[in-house]
């Protein structure tokens, strides 16, 4: 499986939204600095992308935690600061 650079996730990240991501080769694991930032699951396993929605959608306290700081995160991939 490959995805280009994961611009939904910055989106995301910048509208400070809960992400759980297929944990593909390339972006959402560099974007999301390997589950720091949200929930990754095996790529293509639906079975596990449900079980997670399910769980971030019923666990206030987890929904906070993958809350917390994501504008920050979304603004190191700034143009200005990314550019070099």
């Amino acid at each position: 499986m490959y995805e280009g650079f994961g611009l939904i996730l910055l989106e995301a990240l910048a509208c400070e939204i809960p992400i759980i991501s297929f944990n593909c080769e390339t972006a959402p694991k560099e974007i999301l600095k390997n589950r720091q930032y949200s929930i990754l699951v095996k790529g293509g396993d639906i079975n596990a992308l449900a079980e997670k929605m399910i769980l971030l959608a019923t666990d206030k306290e987890l929904r906070k935690k993958y809350t917390r700081n994501l504008r920050e995160r979304a603004l190191e991939f700034d143009i200005n600061k990314i550019k070099n």
